[in-house]
C-alpha cells in the first residue's frame, strides 16, 4: 500500500519583499495524509524556503513564480520517522482586497527524497515523493518600515 496517499493542510508563512519584484519567504507547512495502515494519523511537515518574482500589473492583481528548497519530516502523529531534503517551483497570484491584505492562489510541484526508515517493524526504502499542491492563501500585509526610514503619513 502507498505510504503517502491523499492529503490536506495548513501552511504558515513570512517573507520580505527586497524590491517590487522580489521577495523571499520561509514558510511551514503540516499536512495530514493518508498512509495505507501505516500510521495511525501521517504527518507530512516541511520547513521551506523560497525566493519569489512578481510581476506588475498596474492593478490589484499580481501575478509570481517562484522556486525554492526544503527540509521535510514525516511520521505518525508529528513524529519524525524520516526525513528528506526537497525543492520546488510553482506559479500563482495575489488579489489585493485592501492596502493590508490580498488574496491569492498557487499551484507548486514537489520534490522531495525521503531517507530509509522503519516503521511498525517493516523497512522502507529511499524514495522521491512527487507532489502537486493547489491551495488558497490569505496574506495580511503589516506596514513595515525599514530601520531609519519615517512612517508615511500623518
Amino acid at each position: 500500500s502507498c505510504v503517502l496517499g491523499n492529503g490536506y493542510g495548513v501552511t504558515l508563512f513570512g517573507g520580505v519583499r527586497f524590491a517590487p519584484i522580489f521577495a523571499v519567504e520561509l514558510a511551514y507547512d503540516a499536512f495530514w495524509h493518508s498512509s495505507g495502515d501505516l500510521f495511525q494519523l501521517a504527518v507530512l511537515q516541511a520547513l521551506r524556503f523560497d525566493a519569489k518574482v512578481f510581476f506588475p500589473t498596474q492593478t490589484n492583481v499580481e501575478p509570481f513564480v517562484f522556486a525554492g528548497a526544503s527540509l521535510s519530516l514525516y511520521g505518525d502523529q508529528f513524529r519524525a520517522d524520516t526525513y528528506g531534503f526537497g525543492f520546488e517551483v510553482g506559479v500563482g497570484g495575489d488579489v489585493a482586497i485592501s492596502e493590508l491584505v490580498s488574496i491569492g492562489a498557487v499551484v507548486a510541484y514537489r520534490g522531495i527524497r525521503f531517507q530509509e526508515f522503519t516503521a511498525d517493524g517493516r523497512p522502507y526504502g529511499t524514495s522521491l515523493v512527487s507532489t502537486l499542491s493547489v491551495g488558497g492563501q490569505l496574506t495580511v500585509h503589516p506596514d513595515f518600515q525599514p530601520l531609519g526610514r519615517p512612517p508615511s503619513g500623518p
